[in-house]
């Protein structure tokens, strides 16, 4: 069974918001250096994951007044 746990609004945006800026960062290979350990790390699956986790997670933890916001901007 999953447990259920309240979570501030403003805790979620803040975790929304960091899936943002790392998403937008990453989905762009020309922003960071072709180092080996970032490309390994890069390999491994997880941006697939953030990408998951800010489109299909987080963003379904926001109140619908705050996803109307985000889009707003």
């Amino acid at each position: 069974m999953t447990k259920k746990v309240e979570i501030p609004t403003e805790e979620i945006l803040r975790i929304y918001r960091l899936l943002e800026e790392l998403n937008r960062f990453l989905h762009q290979p020309l922003h960071y250096d072709e180092h080996p350990a970032v490309v390994d790390w890069l390999k491994s699956g997880v941006y697939e994951e953030l990408s998951t986790m800010y489109y299909d997670v987080v963003s379904e933890w926001l109140p619908e007044e705050e996803k109307k916001r985000i889009e707003e901007q």
